[in-house]
């Protein structure tokens, strides 16, 4: 196996080390369907942030279509009794989205875990240290960003905003807009020290310490409250851990309040302006599909680590040995079978083979003795 290890990928090694990982805090491997009804997604598009869904016609004359989440297909196969009980699984599995860059629809592979069932601070302290652990996994460089969708709105919830008004501030917020969004507070009835405390959150981001201080001003509800004191609790989780310092607060940082509650991250590695991991509590999306549990966990996109650790390898196997019709073959595979056990590849193939293989060595195989053929011989 070590010497299997060493011939891995990054990707490989990261997918590998993950497993690892989440088994070791006691979740299991699913699997989920490539495809879904249509009408899982289509009653969440909101949730998906997509309308751009791969489909096709089943022989029964279903609409199915391939999955752009796995969340909603692992949401939807948790049984719904046992109310009080509650699983940790972890997943491999390809998505269907449409690329930005291109609009063309690409497979992106990831690795994710759902800690489902629980509601307490302790699920949600396991749920991000996990996060900040599967960061420093990939790459000691790493950033992970948390905000609290309670305190956000804890702050909204007395403003009564009607719900259009609402999303948009979020945008705003989200955008870190907070010219547009002044403007936007302006055409409404809220009084000035609510107009400024939401003006206030576009700034609200920095060291985890730093920026759980100066939230502490802004509170004015029970609920912000609460959210900074479980807040407060996963930083001495962090600072335990010794990630502290790599973790900070963005409250900018929101999802849709009709899916989402509570702790939302985003985490990042060095060379990668993008997030490789996301995720957050989901009790409401648990809620709309039916399911009288809670529910928080986060993905990786393999595809984004991939731009970072492609790498080119040069050859094809370390050694190629030719041999010729009637020789000993078991002497020929004694020899193979101990180069192997050095921990190289070899390719075997008879003389005359035609293909092209780049290779370290090449070794000719003849009256049972293996010579290194030189390249001027």
């Amino acid at each position: 196996m070590k010497t299997y290890n060493s011939r891995m990928k990054k990707d490989e090694e990261v997918i590998l080390g993950l497993r690892c990982l989440f088994e070791q805090f006691g979740y299991k491997k699913v699997n989920v369907s490539k495809f879904e009804d249509f009408n899982l997604y289509i009653e969440n598009r909101n949730f998906l942030n997509t309308e751009n869904i791969i489909t096709f016609m089943d022989l029964n004359g279903r609409l199915m279509a391939l999955k752009p989440d796995v969340t909603l297909s692992v949401i939807k196969n948790v049984a719904a009794g046992k109310p009080d009980g509650f699983e940790r699984l972890y997943y491999i599995e390809p998505i269907y989205r449409l690329a930005k860059e291109n609009h063309a629809f690409r497979e992106i592979n990831q690795i994710g875990m759902e800690l489902i069932g629980e509601t307490g601070s302790y699920a949600n302290m396991e749920a991000v240290l996990l996060a900040a652990e599967s960061l420093r996994l990939i790459d000691a460089n790493f950033y992970l960003e948390i905000s609290h969708l309670g305190f956000i709105s804890g702050l909204l919830e007395g403003m009564r905003l009607e719900h259009g008004m609402q999303q948009q501030v979020l945008q705003y917020l989200h955008n870190k807009n907070t010219h547009d969004l002044t403007r936007l507070l302006g055409q409404t009835q809220l009084s000035e020290t609510e107009k400024n405390k939401l003006a206030a959150l576009p700034g609200l981001y920095g060291s985890f310490r730093d920026t759980l201080q100066k939230a502490k001003e802004l509170v004015i509800s029970q609920t912000m409250a609460e959210a900074l004191e479980e807040l407060a609790g996963l930083y001495q989780v962090l600072e335990d851990s010794g990630c502290a310092g790599q973790v900070g607060l963005d409250f900018s940082v929101v999802n849709d309040l009709d899916y989402y509650n509570g702790l939302i991250y985003r985490g990042f590695i060095e060379g990668i302006s993008r997030p490789v991991l996301t995720g957050g509590r989901y009790d409401r999306l648990m809620k709309k599909l039916g399911k009288d549990k809670g529910a928080i966990g986060f993905a990786v996109s393999m595809n984004e680590l991939n731009t970072r650790f492609k790498t080119y390898e040069p050859f094809d196997t370390d050694d190629l040995i030719l041999y010729c019709e009637g020789e000993d073959y078991s002497a020929l595979m004694r020899n193979a079978a101990e180069l192997r056990a050095q921990g190289r590849r070899v390719r075997v193939e008879k003389e005359g083979f035609c293909g092209s293989v780049a290779c370290q060595r090449r070794l000719r195989f003849q009256n049972g003795i293996l010579k290194e053929e030189k390249e001027n011989a």
